[in-house]
């Protein structure tokens, strides 16, 4: 059954909704909690076939495909078949197939705007010959190799072409030997050695190439600068309530919004994540439209390009309708 088909479908079972022995239908809040259908994000439906059970998820607010694959199980622990996931937008996000819980083939993952990100093959749950990722304007992000006994090698590269990581896997996903890490400007950052996933040495070298005697690790993700509190300083100071809504007594709108911030702390993109509608998602992205830099992520002694997800919360007294 096609994505389309299945949206056509969906529309009628907001409405109409029927019980049966071979389907099981759920509502889900922001928290993933089951709930009652009018404080619903997301809604599930399960039916058996002869292969197992299909399930398919949806965004309530938009009536839109988040997810559709195959069920060994009826508690859905087993996927195996086919899966496809999808944007807010309706964009497919990524394509692949499992057998018997495990990923098989080849998956493929893109980003908002349809280009490719990803194409990585599997055999029984291991990435196995060529994987090769890429960045949104089509420059090559990072390629792996490895063959069928589990030996790999992997090399990543910034947007501008300088090298960003290099090193060999064993057993499929180990890192074992040396590994090279490197600043945006093509200098060494880290020098690594493992054994079996296990770090057992390594040198640190600041922008310039200069050798460094601290070595503590400083790796964390992209944060805003000062913090929580100039975050929520800036939420206050930029976010807007949409007219025209009202909310029911401690009821809370939640906007998910997920920004990649680049190496120099820019924010190059930004969308919804988990969308409420369409006042509210535009008063979301609001906030990252004009946002200040942030400070980068950082892995292994280096600035690097990471994804960040904020929680937009709306919230008064009043009912929303």
């Amino acid at each position: 059954m096609s994505p389309r088909i299945l949206l056509l479908a969906v529309s009628t079972l907001f409405y109409a909704i029927s019980f049966s022995q071979n389907k099981i239908e759920h509502y889900y809040n922001y928290y993933g909690r089951e709930c009652l259908v009018d404080e619903a994000r997301f809604y599930s439906l399960e039916v058996k076939t002869d292969s197992g059970w299909y399930k398919t998820d949806y965004f309530v607010s938009l009536k839109k495909l988040e997810s559709a694959g195959l069920y060994e199980d009826e508690d859905d622990k087993i996927p195996n078949g086919s899966f496809y996931y999808f944007y807010p937008t309706g964009v497919l996000e990524a394509a692949g197939k499992y057998i018997h819980g495990k990923k098989s083939g080849t998956w493929m993952t893109y980003y908002p705007d349809r280009s490719i990100k990803d194409s990585q093959n599997y055999i029984e749950g291991s990435l196995v010959g060529i994987s090769l990722g890429w960045y949104q304007d089509g420059a090559e992000r990072d390629s792996l190799h490895v063959d069928e006994n589990g030996n790999g090698v992997y090399v990543s590269w910034f947007e501008n072409g300088n090298p960003s990581s290099a090193g060999r896997y064993v057993q499929f996903d180990k890192q074992q030997g040396k590994w090279q890490y490197f600043h945006k400007n093509g200098k060494i950052s880290s020098l690594e050695m493992y054994h079996l996933d296990t770090l057992i040495d390594k040198n640190y070298f600041d922008e310039d190439g200069n050798p460094m005697s601290d070595t503590t690790s400083t790796d964390r993700g992209p944060q805003f600068v000062g913090g929580e509190k100039a975050w929520n300083k800036y939420f206050d100071k930029n976010v807007y309530f949409p007219s025209g809504y009202k909310f029911k007594t401690g009821y809370q709108a939640v906007v998910s919004v997920t920004a990649t911030i680049n190496e120099e702390g820019k924010v190059i993109d930004y969308r919804v994540s988990l969308p409420l509608n369409p006042a509210f998602d535009k008063a979301a992205l609001g906030l990252f439209d004009n946002s200040p830099l942030w400070d980068p992520a950082i892995s292994h002694n280096r600035k690097v390009r990471g994804t960040v997800t904020r929680s937009i919360n709306f919230s008064v007294s009043t009912d929303l309708y």
